[in-house]
């Protein structure tokens, strides 16, 4: 886990050179692209990742991350709305942002909408006129009827798209993937006007760092934020926000607030939020290699004892155990609920993935869950399902 990495100047201030705190070595660069066969998964394209934490602002980044290795293609599938726990936390996200910005007869934008599903639910709840803008967007028939919904598969520039202005931007889970999250944030400032409302999500670093969420460390996401660092970086490119929470259960950071005039000077740092996080991240790089170990051990025994171990969830989560687990390939099978990804594979370890159906001919005696805000819903499906075995969260 350890070695030189080129020195990066930080992405977010560009006021210091990242300090290097944790590699992973080898893991796939996307692990929400699943292949059509075994072989191909087994050869899905890999890289090396290296966080760094930026002793100015706070951020942390992959110092090796290379943005030619990743294409965003409707091949790339990383949906959790077949989830009914996640549908009625976004559900409610909708209903509470068209209430709180009086999102009726105005023109709201999603920059990085992925197969529509959230900004649908803000046009069903609303009057105004919504336009999803992503790269991996796909025709979806349940959209076709609705007047004051489109989508445009392709990266959103407001000088390409000019005619594209709005009273609302919307950008969630993206920003974690963004080389550039400066000029990526100031393409869609230069979309609203002064006073304009914005709703970012992203990932929540502090919550991984402090909870151990090795699971979540992945190449797409360049980029890892918490409460601060992301608060200075939309105010220093005019996004001011009124409020930056956590939300779903701590895992997500949200941030929400009207945009302001641009300033001349990017907001101090706070000197104790990079000694906290340096801290953080000194023990999270610890308990990496404590937790791989466990899990090694652990399932390497259960294997050993004859037990037939399934995994619930081919998100990242799912697909990061897979691969940094020495037996990963020997986990009899791989579920999730998203019809998109079923009869695919898993890359790296190849495993097809699964409906929750198909486990009743399987004999498994063990479902790990890889996120625990899922742990209850599973629990119900596997009981419909008429199946007695062990439950684990991950």
């Amino acid at each position: 886990m350890s070695g030189a990495a080129t020195a990066t100047l930080c992405p977010a201030c560009g006021a210091a050179e990242l300090e290097p705190f944790f590699r992973i070595d080898s893991i796939p660069v996307f692990c929400n692209v699943f292949a059509t066969s075994p072989t191909e998964a087994s050869r899905a394209q890999c890289a090396d990742l290296e966080l760094g934490l930026c002793p100015a602002c706070a951020m942390i980044y992959n110092v090796r991350f290379e943005p030619a290795l990743l294409d965003y293609s409707p091949e790339y599938e990383n949906s959790l709305h077949f989830s009914q726990k996640f549908r009625a936390y976004a559900d409610g996200l909708a209903t509470m942002l068209v209430r709180n910005y009086d999102l009726f007869d105005k023109d709201v934008i999603e920059v990085g909408c992925g197969k529509g599903d959230f900004l649908a639910a803000i046009a069903r709840k609303s009057t105004s006129r919504c336009v999803g803008f992503d790269k991996s967007y796909e025709d979806e028939q349940s959209f076709r009827e609705m007047p004051n919904l489109r989508f445009v598969a392709d990266e959103f520039h407001p000088h390409t798209y000019e005619d594209c202005r709005a009273d609302f931007i919307i950008s969630r889970h993206v920003l974690e993937h963004v080389p550039d999250p400066r000029a990526f944030l100031l393409e869609m400032r230069r979309a609203l006007p002064d006073g304009g409302g914005f709703y970012f999500e992203v990932p929540n670093a502090m919550f991984q760092l402090q909870e151990f969420g090795i699971w979540d460390i992945i190449y797409e996401h360049c980029s890892y934020y918490t409460a601060p660092s992301l608060a200075r970086l939309l105010r220093s490119v005019g996004f001011e926000p009124t409020a930056v929470h956590a939300s779903f259960g701590g895992q997500f950071l949200c941030a929400e607030g009207h945009t302001a005039p641009i300033p001349t000077d990017a907001p101090a740092p706070e000197s104790d939020d990079v000694v906290e996080i340096r801290d953080l991240a000194t023990a999270f790089t610890r308990e990496f290699e404590r937790t791989i170990l466990g899990w090694n051990d652990a399932l390497a025994l259960r294997l050993a004892n004859g037990e037939r171990i399934a995994i619930w969830g081919a998100g990242s989560k799912g697909v990061s155990f897979l691969n940094l687990i020495a037996c990963g390939t020997q986990v009899a099978a791989v579920v999730d609920l998203n019809e998109r990804k079923q009869n695919r594979h898993v890359a790296g370890t190849a495993q097809r993935i699964t409906s929750p159906e198909e486990l009743r001919g399987l004999a498994i005696d063990t479902v790990l869950v890889m996120n625990p805000n899922y742990r209850d819903e599973i629990a119900a499906q596997l009981r419909d399902l008429g199946m007695r075995c062990e439950v684990l969260v991950v």
